[in-house]
């Protein structure tokens, strides 16, 4: 009886352990991107640098402050992975053989779960800016290519970030 509740609550454990991954993981991506101007401005919505009435240096400063704090959270979240491999390296050193082939094959369904949301966010944007590049002339496209490029980092061929 003991090892069966054992068995549930571990279970229940890593369930709520890869939920949370995932949830980390979908929101620290998106928080490198949280300190750049949208690539979408609201009409009539000014930039914070435009709100605030910024000198250039001050948009220099402010740039540095906010790229440093991109790089902080990237490596918060690198360093939750690996805390996160690290505590199922022990959760599986508690499990049985039978309970550690379940956990695996649990933590594999999670992954391609996960794998899939991560396609199909990518595959979204990826169809709103060839959308977007249809609205624009060659001059527009080539100015909105490189505004991805500046707040997204190196484009692939396709025209995405990477």
């Amino acid at each position: 009886m003991k090892s069966r509740r054992t068995e549930v609550f571990l279970i229940i454990l890593v369930i709520v352990a890869l939920g949370a991954g995932v949830v980390t993981g979908v929101l620290a991506r998106q928080l490198p991107l949280g300190a750049q101007k949208p690539l979408v401005e609201t009409a009539g919505t000014l930039s914070l640098g435009d709100e605030l009435q910024l000198s250039p240096e001050q948009r220099d400063q402010m740039k540095s402050i906010w790229e440093g704090v991109r790089w902080e959270v990237q490596d918060c979240y690198h360093e939750g992975e690996s805390l996160q491999r690290e505590r199922d390296r022990a959760i599986v050193a508690l499990l049985d053989d039978r309970q550690k082939a379940e956990f695996e094959k649990m933590s594999s369904e999670f992954a391609a779960r996960f794998t899939e949301l991560t396609e199909k966010r990518e595959q979204t944007f990826q169809r709103a800016v060839e959308r977007t590049k249809k609205l624009l002339d060659d001059r527009q496209r080539g100015k909105y290519e490189a505004i991805l490029k500046s707040r997204l980092g190196k484009l692939s061929s396709a025209g995405v970030a990477g």
